[in-house]
């Protein structure tokens, strides 16, 4: 019996396929076991598989071509939307301000001073457009900052408690901080020159309206393939004659 066992489930097994390939077949050429399986209409099976696998063939390249098109576009908008939005995140940081930055010098008394603010009587001053200067009074050193608009304020060191070289190098550290700020902003102004002209041209990028007048192309000359208009007519035909023979239509 256990050997019996094997054959039996091969023997099922081909019955089940031969009966699944035998309703197919005559699912595929009705009207009878003749018209699926005789050679008498061979010719005619054959000439209709023909008609269909043409019709076959130019809907799938149709259908591969206008999914290609269709990437494109999805492709050139997601390109568009992601070059501007990089633009833009660059561009906005560009205008923030970058805050106090590192410390730059000792502090000389309550005044600190940092890459891009000196700390003055408890306030940040920003170093853009500041200029500063020391003067000698009868017991203190007065530290100037010139502001933009010409107003001036100082801080006082006494001479009993700072050198002279100590307050002429804390003035020379804001000197060389102001210089470096200048720079500094120049090159961020430069950058977002550079930044918003790209976003313009990056803006004024015709790709997306490329892929989608080849998309409207592809589509418009989908909409009136003489080819797969033929292919359909060919297929029609074929069909036709089998409905009259036989009385049943076969499937596309």
């Amino acid at each position: 019996m256990d050997a019996v066992m094997p054959i039996l489930v091969l023997l099922l097994a081909a019955g089940v396929a031969w009966a699944v390939r035998t309703a197919w077949r005559l699912y595929r050429y009705p009207g009878g076991w003749g018209d699926a399986f005789g050679p008498a209409h061979e010719a005619e099976r054959r000439r209709l598989d023909d008609r269909r696998k043409e019709v076959r063939s130019l809907r799938s390249t149709a259908a591969q071509e206008l999914m290609a098109a269709q990437n494109g576009v999805n492709e050139a908008d997601q390109a568009y939307a992601r070059r501007i939005s990089e633009l833009e995140q660059t561009w906005q940081r560009l205008q923030e301000e970058a805050g106090r930055g590192d410390q730059r010098a000792e502090p000389l008394g309550a005044m600190w001073l940092y890459e891009h603010v000196v700390v003055f009587k408890g306030k940040d001053v920003p170093l853009k457009g500041l200029s500063v200067e020391v003067r000698r009074g009868e017991s203190h050193y007065y530290l100037y900052l010139i502001f933009p608009k010409g107003y001036k304020d100082y801080e006082t060191f006494a001479y009993a408690e700072y050198t002279e070289d100590q307050v002429h190098r804390f003035e020379l550290a804001i000197h060389n901080a102001i210089m470096k700020e200048e720079d500094v902003r120049a090159d961020r102004a430069a950058s977002v020159r550079t930044i918003e002209a790209e976003l313009a041209a990056a803006r004024a990028d015709t790709g997306p309206q490329q892929a989608g007048q080849h998309l409207a192309k592809v589509r418009n000359r989908q909409k009136n393939d003489e080819k797969l208009s033929l292919a359909l007519a060919k297929l029609k035909e074929a069909l036709d004659h089998w409905e009259q023979r036989t009385g049943r239509r076969p499937p596309t």
